[in-house]
């Protein structure tokens, strides 16, 4: 699961990763869902750009806004073309979105303990995602970020995580829109390698979505 995660690499970093010639982009420490975020898509001719979307899909066959409120923010892999509120959007409008990182919570005596995972190296990673286009109703896009089982090194925390594509060639299927094969898109998604990753304490400020500053990240030991 990813229900908070931060992005505050150097733009250029992001670009390289993303193949842009640019890429702007706010530090953000706090990200939550229903917040605006940058997610990265490509278009009919090959050409990605950046554009800023809600996180939290809207499903294309929502017509009124006030009526929706399931928390759509994360997707699960395993079901992803099968469920209605996400299948159109996998077979069709894919996005990634890029992250330095998120939270996780583990239950402790109690309480619930955030956690900060990120690369071991401190890279930009992407995330896959789905995401629905801004319409009359909705003048924003939005997006969910698919979700897989976690690897042995994050399942102590969480059974799930966010599926992080690794190379060009992977990122290139995921966002390519001529793409509608289930079965190619599903293969990608279960080909989640062992990650090197670390996970650290951090302050429980991270609970508040309003808090957004470097403090959130800094490691309780």
């Amino acid at each position: 699961m990813c229900g908070r995660y931060l992005l505050h690499d150097a733009d250029a970093d992001v670009a390289l990763l993303l193949g842009l010639e640019s890429f702007r982009s706010e530090a953000r420490y706090n990200i939550a869902p229903t917040q605006s975020a940058p997610v990265v898509i490509q278009g009919p001719g090959g050409a990605r750009r950046a554009e800023h979307a809600r996180w939290g899909l809207i499903p294309h066959w929502v017509r009124d806004g006030m009526g929706f409120k399931a928390p759509l923010f994360n997707a699960r892999s395993e079901t992803l073309f099968e469920k209605p509120s996400f299948r159109d959007a996998a077979r069709n409008s894919r996005c990634v979105v890029p992250a330095s990182g998120y939270y996780e919570w583990l239950a402790q005596g109690g309480t619930k303990q955030p956690f900060l995972i990120e690369r071991r190296d401190r890279r930009p990673m992407l995330f896959a995602a789905i995401y629905t286009p801004a319409r009359n109703a909705f003048p924003r896009p939005s997006f969910a970020i698919v979700t897989c089982e976690a690897d042995a090194t994050l399942a102590r925390l969480h059974p799930r995580m966010p599926v992080v594509l690794e190379g060009e060639g992977a990122l290139a299927l995921w966002l390519d829109p001529e793409v509608h094969d289930e079965a190619q898109l599903s293969r990608l998604l279960a080909a989640q390698a062992e990650g090197d990753w670390v996970a650290f304490k951090v302050g429980r400020e991270v609970g508040h979505a309003r808090l957004d500053h470097p403090g959130l990240r800094v490691p309780l030991d």
